[in-house]
């Protein structure tokens, strides 16, 4: 965190170097910032893409940061295009293998189900899910009455 200062010394040069002044663990370190590079020191600084010693050591002589060796906005884009374009790249190899994988499961031959009956009432799980508790049928192949909390399951 730091505050920008105007100043004498400012308006006096015809460079405008603004005082640039820390705060926080920076309390108390200065440097000076010509205008036509303020937006560096100041974008840099409030998304953290930059400490204030970054600038303050990036200084000339006499005391005034101008530029050089600042963080290259075009670097920046250029690792955040690349960053996206293996985004994208792996996002397309990923919806890729899911359409495949899709289509060699259709394409296997559907088992027919049959009805499960099973004595006295059992849990049953089909491929690791539950698929509820099924009750016996009643003589002559009738399912229990409607009004009960059971539910006809096929299993293949």
């Amino acid at each position: 965190m730091c505050v920008f200062v105007v100043d004498r010394v400012t308006l006096g040069s015809s460079e405008w170097p603004v005082l640039v002044i820390g705060l926080g663990e920076d309390l108390g370190s200065s440097f000076r910032v010509v205008a036509s590079k303020l937006y560096l020191v100041e974008n840099n600084l409030s998304i953290g893409n930059a400490d204030f010693c970054d600038f303050a050591e990036g200084v000339d002589d006499d005391g005034i940061f101008r530029g050089e060796g600042a963080p290259d906005p075009e670097e920046a884009f250029a690792a955040i295009r690349a960053a996206q374009a293996a985004y994208n790249a792996q996002a397309a190899y990923n919806a890729q293998a899911a359409h495949a994988a899709q289509a060699a499961r259709l394409a296997q031959p559907a088992q027919a189900a049959r009805p499960a009956t099973v004595a006295g009432g059992a849990t049953a799980a089909y491929a690791g899910r539950p698929l509820g508790v099924i009750r016996p049928l009643r003589p002559g192949g009738q399912s229990p009455a409607s009004n009960s909390s059971s539910r006809s399951v096929d299993l293949p």
